[in-house]
């Protein structure tokens, strides 16, 4: 009964009003969670490392590309701390942090050009089927960087390469093919 009172005691509009205020009050508490992931989203990379400490390789690797490549960092490039956190993360097993490890010690960025220890990285990420690290490996062979020059060993991973995807081995291992 009291609720048949309440109802009848509502008119059309009290009904669109507080319909209004509850549809407004909703994209207020939307638009104050939205500045709030926001503010979250662009903290300061300083933040951001400190989810690093948690040893996320996944986190290590976004952080290192960050750094590597000087994206949205206000320092700007900084090759020895993407090497730093690379490490940390290929060293827990991160596929993809094991190659750009790889790349650094072949192109010597923050290292000294080390071949050898390059295809020690890729080794390891491409056992994980990683296929840039595949492809890296068939550069390594195919021009006998660190290793003795072996264009069958080349073109097995140029193979696997364009096995996972990778279109670069596949123009790799038909040039391979064709020679």
């Amino acid at each position: 009964m009291i609720l048949k009172d309440i109802l009848s005691k509502f008119t059309h509009k009290k009904f669109v009003l507080i319909l209004f205020l509850s549809i407004l009050s909703s994209f207020i508490f939307l638009k104050v969670i939205e500045a709030d992931d926001k503010k979250t989203q662009y903290d300061s990379v300083f933040d951001m490392q400190n989810y690093v400490i948690d040893n996320d390789p996944d986190k290590q690797l976004f952080l290192g590309d960050m750094y590597y490549f000087g994206d949205g960092i206000s320092t700007g490039q900084d090759y020895d701390r993407a090497f730093e956190l690379y490490q940390k993360a290929a060293q827990q097993g991160n596929a993809e942090a094991q190659h750009n490890l790889g790349v650094m010690y072949y192109s010597g960025k923050s290292v000294n050009q080390d071949y050898i220890e390059a295809r020690k990285w890729f080794e390891k990420s491409a056992d994980q089927n990683y296929a840039d690290a595949q492809l890296s490996l068939g550069v390594i062979y195919e021009y006998g960087e660190g290793v003795s020059q072996d264009m069958a060993i080349a073109k097995e991973w140029f193979s696997k390469s364009c096995n996972n995807g990778n279109k670069d081995g596949c123009e790799s291992y038909q040039l391979l093919d064709t020679k």
